[in-house]
C-alpha cells in the first residue's frame, strides 16, 4: 500500500543521505570498471511513483553524478563476484583510490570538474548541480603526464531518453524493467546501496552490455536486477534500500593511472535515481 511505502521512506532517509555522498564525487557509487573502477559523468534524475500506481513522474530537477575512483587495495578488500555481471561489497569504511595522474580534469559543456588526490581519494571540486550533458554532448577527461604531456580522451554522450517517464516501466519489485533507446548507449549499469551495512557500507554494481538486453522496437529492456542477483541478495541478508540505474557510453584507459596494471572505464551516462519502496 501507498502508506506502506511512506513509512519506509523515512526508514531509508539515512540510507539515501549516504548514497548522495557515495555517487556524486566520494567513490563507490557510480563505476563499471571491475572494484568500481571508474572516471565518470553523469545526468542523475531522481524518480518516484504517480498517483495512479502503475505509472512514474520526476522527483526534481536532474542534477550531475561524477565518481573518480582507481579502487585501491583496501577497497577492492571488500568486493566479491556476485554473478558474471555484478559484484557486491559489504563493509567498505573508506572508498580509497589509487594515485594516478593529477589533477583529473573531467568536463563537458555543462561541467568542468577537477579532481585532485589528497592522499586517500581523489576529491572532485567545480560540480555545479545542473545536468551534467546537454542534450547532445560530449565528456573529456584531460590530464598531464610526468613529461608534461597532455593526456587526453573523449567519450559521446549518450542520448537523453524519448520520454523521461517512460525509463522504468511498470513497478515490478527489483525485476521492474529499466528502458534505453537502442543504438545510443554501450551497457546498462546499475548501482544500489543496502543493508545491512554493519561498520562500512554494502551495496553492489551491476553491468549489463546492451546488446544482452531485449530489445523491443527502438528500446532496449532489462530488469532492474536480474533473478540471479535477487537470489544471492537474499543468500546474504541484504537489502536493498536505493537503486541508481544507468545507461553508458564508455571508452577505456591506463593512460590517467600509469604505475597501476588496471585499466579504467570512461564512462558518460544517464542515470535514474529510485528509492527501492518505490518499487513494492
Amino acid at each position: 500500500m501507498r502508506s506502506d511505502r511512506t513509512k519506509r521512506k523515512s526508514e531509508l532517509r539515512g540510507a539515501l543521505t549516504l548514497a548522495a555522498l557515495l555517487v556524486i564525487g566520494c567513490g563507490g557509487g557510480g563505476g563499471g570498471g571491475i572494484f568500481g573502477d571508474s572516471v565518470m559523468m553523469s545526468d542523475r534524475t531522481p524518480m518516484v511513483r504517480a498517483a495512479s500506481g502503475t505509472e512514474w513522474k520526476q522527483n526534481g530537477m536532474t542534477v550531475i553524478s561524477a565518481n573518480l575512483i582507481h579502487a585501491a587495495d583496501s577497497t577492492a578488500a571488500s568486493f566479491s563476484q556476485a554473478t558474471d555481471q555484478c559484484l557486491i561489497y559489504q563493509g567498505v569504511t573508506s572508498w580509497a583510490s589509487n594515485k594516478g595522474l593529477d589533477p583529473i580534469t573531467i568536463s563537458s559543456s555543462n561541467q568542468t570538474i577537477t579532481g585532485n588526490h589528497d592522499g586517500t581519494r581523489y576529491v572532485l571540486t567545480g560540480l555545479q548541480q545542473i545536468p551534467a550533458f546537454a542534450a547532445s554532448d560530449t565528456m573529456t577527461v584531460t590530464a598531464t603526464d610526468s613529461g608534461g604531456g597532455s593526456v587526453s580522451q573523449t567519450v559521446t554522450a549518450p542520448p537523453e531518453p524519448a520520454d523521461v517517464l517512460q525509463v522504468l516501466g511498470e513497478p515490478n519489485r527489483l525485476s521492474t524493467p529499466f528502458r534505453a533507446p537502442d543504438g545510443g548507449f554501450d551497457v546498462f549499469y546499475v548501482a544500489f546501496i543496502a543493508k545491512p551495512s554493519g561498520a562500512g557500507d554494502s551495496g553492489g554494481m551491476c553491468t549489463v552490455p546492451a546488446a544482452q538486453m531485449q530489445l523491443d522496437g527502438s528500446v532496449r529492456t532489462a530488469p532492474l536486477l536480474s533473478d540471479e542477483v535477487q537470489q544471492v541478495l537474499k543468500d546474504r541478508g541484504m537489502e536493498v534500500q536505493t537503486i541508481y540505474a544507468a545507461y553508458y557510453k564508455t571508452g577505456e584507459a591506463s593512460s590517467f593511472f600509469p604505475d597501476h596494471d588496471r585499466s579504467v572505464p570512461i564512462e558518460a551516462g544517464r542515470m535514474f535515481e529510485v528509492a527501492a519502496s518505490e518499487l513494492f
